[in-house]
């Protein structure tokens, strides 16, 4: 980006001064890989936060399951954009008290990536 500002010289000329400023480039911030960062607050009660990160666009659901491996909640497919620091939020009010095993599943054009993390929730 470049602007043209107006500039008085000490012999009180005007003449034009470009300055530059650097746009960075948002491919070099993307993360490198999907990865989970966990949840916040845990244990939680009534509500946890799941944070990943994502290379690639994707296709995401989150699934949450009781220690017996029972599916007790879901969410919908959610598109994300690639980026660092996406969340889905879990409203475990209708839980019971207890350890959850979750599993976040993101579906992109090159494949799909699995990450498994644990939640506590205490009332």
């Amino acid at each position: 980006l470049t602007v043209d500002t107006p500039v008085v010289l000490t012999d009180r000329s005007i003449r034009s001064l470009e300055l530059f400023t650097h746009e960075p480039d948002l491919r070099s911030q993307l993360p490198t890989q999907f990865t989970l960062q966990g949840n916040y607050p845990n244990p939680f009660n009534p509500t946890t936060n799941i944070v990943f990160d994502l290379p690639e666009a994707a296709e995401v659901q989150l699934e949450v399951y009781d220690l017996l491996g029972r599916l007790v909640m879901t969410s919908p497919i959610a598109p994300f954009e690639a980026g660092p620091s996406h969340q889905i939020t879990v409203d475990g009010s209708s839980l019971a008290s207890g350890t959850y095993i979750y599993h976040l599943s993101a579906q992109t054009a090159s494949g799909e990536w699995v990450r498994i993390g644990k939640m506590t929730v205490l009332k």
